[in-house]
């Protein structure tokens, strides 16, 4: 069983359309905390948080478990919050078991919130695009997303950083701008691809949070192989990094599948893998 600290994976990300102003960008990917109570472990992972210089940080959900876990969730995300100090702003997104407690309860965090939303990065040639997921689904996340991206500008009440996004949500909307899609669920990988979204990224299988050895995971919540529980995938022109996540659920423990806490740079260059209609897994973490 493994329930040590977690790894810090720094991985490197290489698309053929990054916009020269993206080269090098820095992404800690926080996600799946699953807080039961307050423990020593989001000290520390707080401290390793403090220590990272990265340009944006991306929280993909699950920070609570169950119902009652709300006022400890709150607790250490603002803590882990306060510890990670991006340039460039704090984004995320609601994941299956955020019970609706929580949610205004986040609203004060300096966090962009993204559910069902987009925004405009004022100071990069990025969008940033964010699905709802409630209770293992997501409701029409296209038609959402479509709709708050055609949307004319205004500014977000709790920050005045980014605007709505008012560009059409298609392939071929300006190609002087990037965009990342945060879906707590991989599944939308392809709807992703179809929204010309160059990075999406996920949680929720917890890597399998169960591996055995000579066979990997057992379970990963989707509906996806399971040989894409996690690592990076690839449909169309868009890639999609899965993480491992920073907690448990259901089962206290893991095995053979530490918790990780993703640092991605982007870089200019070929993808890995084909950009054929179909999925793939390019790097299995």
């Amino acid at each position: 069983m493994q329930m040590g600290e977690p790894t810090i994976d720094h991985i490197e990300l290489s698309f053929p359309t990054l916009p020269s102003e993206l080269e090098g960008l820095r992404i800690v990917h926080i996600s799946d905390l699953h807080v039961h109570h307050r423990a020593r472990r989001f000290d520390r992972l707080a401290e390793k948080l403090a220590a990272l210089p990265c340009d944006l940080a991306m929280f993909t959900g699950d920070y609570m478990t169950f119902s009652h876990h709300e006022q400890a969730a709150v607790q250490v995300m603002a803590q882990l919050v306060d510890a990670v100090q991006p340039r460039h702003g704090r984004f995320g997104i609601f994941g299956n078991h955020d019970s609706p407690e929580i949610k205004p309860l986040l609203q004060n965090l300096p966090i962009q919130w993204l559910n069902n939303d987009a925004a405009r990065h004022p100071e990069l040639p990025l969008d940033l695009l964010g699905v709802d997921t409630t209770e293992d689904r997501v409701s029409d996340p296209l038609r959402a997303l479509t709709r708050a991206m055609e949307e004319d500008y205004r500014a977000y009440p709790m920050s005045s950083r980014c605007e709505r996004v008012r560009t059409p949500a298609k392939a071929s909307a300006d190609p002087q701008r990037w965009r990342i899609l945060l879906s707590h669920i991989p599944n939308l990988l392809p709807i992703a691809s179809d929204m010309g979204v160059g990075l999406m990224l996920s949680g929720h299988t917890h890597g399998g949070q169960i591996r055995l050895p000579g066979i990997g995971p057992v379970y990963n919540s989707t509906d996806l192989p399971l040989a894409f529980t996690s690592g990076i995938l690839r449909y169309g022109d868009t890639l999609c990094a899965v993480t491992r996540g920073l907690g448990e659920v259901h089962l206290t423990f893991r095995m053979f599948c530490p918790r990780q806490l993703p640092i991605y740079t982007l870089r200019r260059g070929r993808s890995r893998g084909n950009s054929q209609p179909v999925m793939q897994c390019v790097e299995r973490w």
